[in-house]
């Protein structure tokens, strides 16, 4: 028979197993009673994980596989600390497993609401007040909730400050316009979604006043919202609103009327069978916390093979005792579907992680030699990969992101990020495809200025960044980086279609105080805005990139400091009529570029030619304007095809 002391692997099945059992059998061995306690699977992974512990404390320090067959349903986070070690769970050989962080929903019946067709289910748990859920996954991907206005956004009549006063200065009302409220029902269940700059705010509703049109927010606003139009200050006031039963129109919209408890969905083709559709409604914020203390780390834990889904949504940023609709940037303090905290040489490899309300998977205080390898990661509420270091024992160092397919993101939080990385050190993000997010592609660093930072030799290599951007925010990049970062080095990516709203579409986007990087061997190509843009920073070195097709100009340096800013060599910049400098690029120093424009002679600054350049500002010694026949559309294919990047599953 086996047991713990000559097996190494343990059975978990939800479908099959009971935790009085041993766990030692994938099934119960022919011709044993099956209503006997004896060597089945276990039922749950808690118990699987409880047997380890016991392992340990026995002296069996072997590593040990939990096999888990079929579909997992989990009503709390699968919590591993650090008496667990030496594991990893991954799916029973030839059945692989899928990790439910939510309620799989059925007997849906026709039905009509709103004047349309759909289907409806009756929740008596969201009727009695003991669910509710803002999230809704119908065969793999974000429903969307029904809106209003269908299409667009309202404005409001006034706001708390309606002239600028302070980026910050956060607003907890507005003043809707009485005729847009009178077309509606149901909003005090409805939440208030609008757009700042680089981030989006989210609240539910406090309370409404119809007689005044005063809708106040439950949670305040972080950047000031007004009734004009400030570029350096604040956006105005554009929302809409989610959970409202008048915009249940279009196909995939979906509404729940909490006091009935009752769903209703349109589905995408009106001839599908509501038994052809798996629905699922999460009820876990997380599904695995994998975490240590500064005393202890977790260590050896691998999740492989496995199907990760279905997480909520809902999300308030905090600033000390109080919540606000949204953080600064990136939805930088929110959670993950898989968590990491003082974890050493964990890994995530070969899982499909979709439907996570917020980041896929978070690295938080005092990890080490985390790897994310091989896994496609989809369908995101916010980013895919978000690391977030502490400070002095919580350094986190040494993480890999490689070889993943992380894409379509910012389903519930658009400025979520591809890979957010902060306060981290020694990490390679390498061979990803990152794509269809409305934010940034990958952001690091986390000091605005000159200040020290923990952000620093990172590498972030061979990527391929696209699609980046929907026309929702603004201020953005392929890559993004802040702060002071010796070290860093940014070379090979493939960075293409980067779209913004208002400004600010940029392929590589050093910002505030970036400095010391490297920043060499890249292909840019087909951003709204300039290809590079240096807002301002220190010693960076850019060299061998091939910057091309930027729609407003080429090059652009924001801010003129005493010091060197950039040295720009040995580039190759192919623009089509655009002028190759927005601003006069005092702090840059650029030489030996290769410069060709495919509908004119190169414009370099205020209508100069390269000559005019050189004698008047003394730049681009050595410059060349040369046709550098380099076909950039090919090119990108052939560096994306080497690139070692998961294959679909």
């Amino acid at each position: 028979m086996l047991t713990s002391r000559n097996s190494a692997t343990i059975y978990v099945s939800q479908q099959k197993g009971r935790d009085e059992d041993s766990g030692f059998y994938p099934r119960k061995p022919e011709g044993e009673n099956p209503d006997a306690i004896g060597s089945g699977p276990f039922w749950s992974i808690d118990k699987a994980l409880k047997a380890v512990q016991e392992m340990r404390q026995d002296g069996m320090f072997q590593p040990v596989t939990i096999a888990v067959d079929g579909d997992y349903y989990i009503d709390h986070p699968i919590e591993i600390n650090p008496s667990v070690y030496r594991v990893t769970l991954t799916s029973l050989p030839g059945r692989r497993a899928r990790i439910i962080g939510g309620r799989k929903l059925t007997g849906f019946k026709k039905d009509t609401f709103n004047g349309q067709d759909c289907y409806s289910l009756c929740l008596p748990d969201v009727q009695s007040g003991k669910w509710f859920f803002t999230d809704l996954y119908v065969n793999g991907a974000f429903a969307h909730p029904a809106r209003w206005p269908v299409e667009g956004t309202l404005e409001a009549v006034t706001t708390e400050h309606p002239k600028s006063t302070a980026l910050f200065n956060g607003s907890s009302w507005f003043i809707a316009k009485k005729e847009d409220l009178a077309k509606i029902s149901g909003i005090e269940n409805a939440t208030v979604n609008f757009y700042h700059f680089w981030i989006d705010e989210h609240t539910p509703i406090e309370k409404v006043d119809y007689a005044t049109g005063r809708i106040d927010l439950k949670y305040r606003s972080n950047f000031e919202i007004t009734t004009e139009y400030d570029r350096d200050i604040s956006s105005d006031l554009h929302y809409y609103l989610e959970n409202i039963p008048q915009g249940f129109c279009r196909p995939g919209d979906w509404y729940l009327e909490k006091e009935s408890g009752r769903l209703y969905y349109i589905p995408l083709s009106p001839d599908k069978n509501p038994d052809e559709l798996e629905i699922f409604a999460p009820v876990v914020s997380r599904l695995f916390s994998i975490e240590g203390t500064e005393a202890s780390s977790v260590s050896d834990i691998r999740l492989d093979g496995l199907d990760l889904l279905c997480t909520k949504g809902d999300y308030a940023a905090k600033f000390g005792d109080e919540y606000r609709a949204a953080d600064n940037q990136s939805v930088s303090g929110a959670y993950g579907a898989v968590n990491f905290k003082y974890a050493d040489n964990c890994s995530v490899t070969g899982c499909r992680l979709s439907c996570a309300g917020l980041y896929g998977i978070n690295i938080e205080d005092g990890c080490h030699a985390t790897r994310i390898e091989k896994n496609i990661i989809h369908d995101l509420g916010a980013g895919g990969v978000r690391i977030y270091g502490g400070k002095e024992a919580g350094l986190t160092t040494h993480c890999v992101i490689h070889g993943n397919r992380i894409r379509s993101g910012g389903h519930r939080h658009a400025a979520g990020c591809g890979v957010l990385a902060i306060d981290t050190s020694y990490c390679e993000i390498s061979d990803n495809e990152i794509c269809w997010f409305d934010y940034t592609g990958v952001s690091v660093g986390w000091v605005w200025g000159y200040a020290p930072s923990l952000t620093h030799h990172n590498l972030i290599r061979n990527n391929h960044i696209h699609h980046i951007g929907t026309g929702l925010l603004s201020d953005m990049g392929g890559i993004y980086t802040l702060g002071r970062q010796p070290g860093t080095v940014l070379e090979g990516n493939v960075i293409h279609d980067i779209l913004s709203n208002h400004y600010g579409g940029w392929g590589i986007y050093p910002d505030e105080g970036s400095s010391y990087l490297l920043i060499r061997d890249n292909l840019v190509y087909d951003t709204k805005s300039e290809s590079f843009h240096q807002h301002y920073g220190a010693f960076n070195t850019v060299r061998n990139n091939i910057f091309a097709y930027g729609r407003d100009k080429m090059i652009r340096n924001s801010r003129n400091e005493a010091h060197l800013s950039t040295l720009f060599e040995y580039n190759t910049i192919i623009s089509r009529g655009k002028e190759i400098y927005t601003t006069l690029p005092q702090s840059i120093e650029a030489h030996d570029n290769t410069v060709w424009d495919t509908e004119r002679h190169p414009v370099f600054y205020a209508g100069q030619t390269l000559k005019q350049w050189q004698s008047g500002y003394g730049k681009d010694e050595g410059t060349v304007v040369r046709n550098p026949h380099v076909d950039v559309y090919k090119l990108a294919k052939q560096r994306i095809e080497k690139m070692d990047t998961v294959e679909e599953f």
